[in-house]
């Protein structure tokens, strides 16, 4: 954060949730992008991520959204937005939140109206969505404390459950290739289940690598099936066949498929 950026601002980068409370009290305005990355506080604290401590995160979230903060920031005719060319400095809190994975902030944004489906252009990718923010730093091993990996299986099933499109208009790659280019196999099912649609190009990889991975059994018997939910009822009917005969002298038959049910998440393997 540049030196002769707003107070507002660099308590938000640091996450000092105090600081943060005296500008706001004092009446700075809470979406102020007066910062050389001409950013509001909130696309700045949840951009931070790893950087700040979790409950420093949430706290500085929790105190911006009571003020009012602009939950679609860096919209084009919104606060925060760069508006410099093809570039993109801050896109909005919420797909800052997913690219910088924290189960908790992501909720409290979509709680709170954040738009799930909003695209920001950005030279990596051609477009952003917060589904596509949350699939790209799945695949990211490093930079993050071990809870995050987590929080990123969370995020994207929370986005999905919160109405994000599993098929965005991307202008680049689909949040399908880019999973299964960065074999994210723990994601297929989330992605399939919601409706992403299984990649037939095999020039929609950027490496022979991601074509091997297309090939995954998963995805190969996903597709056979016709779909996940064809493979979601072959799955079913299989772990029934398998499970009636040992628990119809414990449980009334009709008690069998709701016990298989609770124990088996149908179409994730």
């Amino acid at each position: 954060m540049h030196p002769d950026s707003a107070a507002i601002s660099i308590a938000a980068w640091k996450g000092d949730v105090d600081a943060l409370r005296r500008e706001l009290a004092r009446g700075v305005a809470v979406d102020l992008d007066e910062n050389h990355e001409r950013a509001t506080a909130l696309q700045l604290v949840c951009r931070r991520g790893a950087n700040i401590k979790l409950e420093d995160r949430v706290a500085c979230v929790e105190l911006l959204l009571e003020y009012g903060a602009t939950l679609n920031a860096g919209l084009p005719n919104n606060p925060g937005h760069s508006g410099h060319g093809t570039r993109v400095y801050y896109m909005t809190p919420l797909i800052e939140a997913a690219m910088n994975p924290c189960a908790k902030v992501v909720e409290m944004l979509i709680a709170a109206g954040s738009d799930v489906n909003a695209q920001v252009c950005c030279p990596i990718q051609g477009s952003c969505s917060p589904l596509m923010g949350a699939v790209l730093a799945s695949s990211i091993h490093t930079c993050f404390p071990p809870h995050v990996h987590t929080d990123g299986l969370i995020v994207v099933d929370a986005l999905l459950k919160a109405g994000a499109d599993a098929n965005p208009p991307e202008y680049g790659s689909t949040v399908m290739e880019w999973a299964i280019e960065l074999s994210l196999r723990r994601l297929y099912p989330l992605l399939l289940r919601a409706g992403s649609v299984l990649p037939t190009r095999m020039d929609a990889f950027t490496s022979e690598l991601g074509q091997a991975r297309r090939a995954d059994p998963y995805l190969l018997r996903v597709e056979s099936a016709g779909g996940f939910k064809a493979h979601e009822k072959v799955h079913r009917e299989k772990i029934l066949a398998t499970f009636t005969p040992k628990f119809t002298h414990l449980v009334p038959p009709e008690l069998v498929p709701l016990i298989v049910e609770y124990a088996f998440h149908f179409g994730f393997y």
